[in-house]
């Protein structure tokens, strides 16, 4: 499935890693990843990511639908403080090359042929959380797949 390979290759990069504190697992103090779909579960360890499709769509050809697939993807970077939640942002970002272009598979075996930082880009924002404040960097890409199932 293509959000769990995303999660889980987003999970293994190291870069990634050395922002969420999952080197060693035991550093984090919820003891996850540090990469969620959709939401993270109640007090979660700081920084973290959501994965969140926006829409996908399948390719179509003369004979019928085909597994080439488009899907755009907000990643959601959270973190304590403003800089961060900016720092694993452009880790995140760096995880599909400098530019946004990435190439190659993913650990579920769904072959990624193109991912791309589209617009709006990247958006800051925060909420309000008890007695402080949780900052975020939303990036929205578009990922372009062979699905495998």
């Amino acid at each position: 499935m293509f959000i769990q390979g995303l999660i889980s290759y987003i999970a293994a990069n190291p870069g990634v890693q050395a922002q969420l504190g999952t080197q060693v697992v035991t550093k984090r103090g919820d003891k996850l990843s540090g990469v969620f779909p959709l939401l993270a579960p109640d007090g979660p360890t700081y920084p973290y990511v959501t994965v969140t499709q926006i829409s996908g769509t399948n390719a179509e050809s003369m004979v019928a639908m085909n597994r080439f697939t488009t899907a755009r993807i907000r990643l959601s970077c959270y973190g304590s403080s403003y800089g961060q939640a900016k720092s694993l942002a452009e880790y995140v970002r760096q995880a599909f090359g400098s530019v946004g272009q990435y190439e190659g598979p993913l650990t579920d075996g769904t072959i990624l042929q193109n991912a791309r930082l589209i617009p709006p880009g990247e958006v800051d924002d925060f909420e309000g959380a008890g007695h402080g404040r949780i900052y975020a960097t939303h990036l929205e890409f578009e990922f372009c797949y062979t699905n495998q199932s």
